[in-house]
């Protein structure tokens, strides 16, 4: 047996994202996490459904991570704290209430920091790098607002010319990230080692 093969069955390494180890544990953790906030039953069926989408989100965090990490973006606890905050609260919870759901579900909360902090590492991330390569021009904005006008649902209801700019800007930051984050992808060492 190799012995990366042997240290990845000791230590229990189910996946490696260039450098970044990810464990049977955190990937166990993170499917508890999932099916408890998504309402799913905790069965062997729905864990081997899911595992593939598992498996999938933490390649992708890794790999945010990783970028912001180079693009030397930081992410300070209180941000980290804010993120769990504004999850609470979309949830209907207090912090303390929903640290109590996932204390009783079995979820240790560096499994939810672990997410939010990569995600907001992606933001600021996208923000910084991404953001200004985005351009809209008058024409596009102009375009859109005619094509707009065509459409009996907004004839009489235009939306302004900034509201536009926001909605052409953020479909193409959305592309623009989705294009990014598969450069990441296949620009990485990736290997399954559950």
């Amino acid at each position: 047996m190799p012995a990366s093969s042997a240290y990845s069955i000791e230590m229990g390494i189910s996946l490696v994202v260039n450098d970044h180890m990810i464990s049977d544990l955190q990937v166990k953790e993170r499917m508890k996490l999932i099916m408890a906030s998504s309402g799913i039953p905790n069965t062997p069926e729905n864990r081997q459904k899911l595992l593939p989408q598992i498996e999938n989100m933490l390649i992708d965090e890794a790999l945010k991570r990783q970028a912001a990490e180079e693009g030397g973006i930081d992410v300070t606890p209180q941000e980290i704290e804010e993120g769990i905050g504004r999850i609470a609260q979309q949830n209907n919870f207090s912090v303390e209430q929903f640290q109590n759901v996932l204390k009783a579900q079995g979820i240790p909360r560096n499994t939810l920091e672990d997410q939010v902090r990569s995600e907001i590492a992606w933001g600021k991330y996208v923000q910084k790098e991404l953001r200004p390569q985005v351009n809209v021009s008058d024409y596009d904005i102009d375009a859109e607002l005619e094509r707009l006008q065509e459409n009996p649902k907004f004839k009489n209801n235009l939306p302004s010319r900034d509201q536009v700019l926001n909605k052409i800007g953020n479909e193409r930051l959305g592309r623009l990230q989705a294009r990014h984050l598969m450069d990441l992808k296949s620009g990485a060492f990736i290997e399954f080692r559950g």
